[in-house]
């Protein structure tokens, strides 16, 4: 709801395809679009995106590092538009991974966290390692 409710309401858009530096597969995504099909929930005007590639190599205070995520969300049958995939920084790699809700449950909320907030230097993309 942070999305819709907050300042940055506007930078969520209609998913058209999943970008190729997002390291998701349609594999990935069957649990997480109901009886959709990545082709189908696209079609439907069911995946919308946010990616904050203008925050990459973004100046910051020193030891400071900001993430530039992507985060694809689902509309729901429901109509609850959802989160359904998180990656942290731009460049799909081994130790930059996609965040799904069906992680452990606090994994999940860290990268939704990181999703809305800066990263530390220093700190493992791999979130699940923190707890």
């Amino acid at each position: 709801m942070q999305r819709f409710a907050g300042t940055h309401n506007t930078v969520i858009r209609l998913c058209t395809e999943i970008p190729e530096k997002l390291g998701l597969t349609p594999a990935m995504l069957k649990p997480l679009i109901e009886n959709d099909t990545l082709e189908s929930a696209i079609k439907k005007k069911r995946l919308f995106i946010i990616d904050h590639s203008i925050l990459r190599n973004c100046p910051t205070i020193k030891e400071t590092v900001v993430c530039s995520p992507i985060a694809l969300f689902y509309r729901r049958n429901d109509n609850k538009i959802v989160p359904i995939a998180i990656q942290l920084f731009q460049d799909k790699a081994h130790d930059n991974p996609v965040f799904l809700p069906s992680d452990p449950k606090y994994t999940w909320i860290l990268a939704k966290m990181w999703f809305n907030y800066g990263k530390p230097k220093g700190t493992p993309a791999k979130i699940h390692i923190l707890i």
